[in-house]
């Protein structure tokens, strides 16, 4: 196996990182853009959706930190 298949390899599961942090993120504002809409809450589901998601990307990568150990 050449140099570049190995690295290509080893690098296989944080090439979708930032797709994950992006989605996660989104996903949680979405949802905090449509509680505020449906309740009429003003800003605070987002507010919240943004600090869960915030909250699920440290969490993510702070298991790609521990895989790398």
């Amino acid at each position: 196996m050449s140099n570049w298949q190995k690295a290509v390899r080893e690098a296989g599961p944080h090439m979708s990182l930032g797709a994950q942090i992006a989605g996660g993120l989104l996903i949680f504002l979405l949802l905090g853009y449509w509680a505020d809409h449906l309740l009429g809450s003003g800003p605070w589901g987002i507010l919240v959706g943004a600090a869960l998601g915030m909250t699920a990307v440290i969490v993510r990568l702070m298991q790609v930190a521990k895989d790398q150990r």
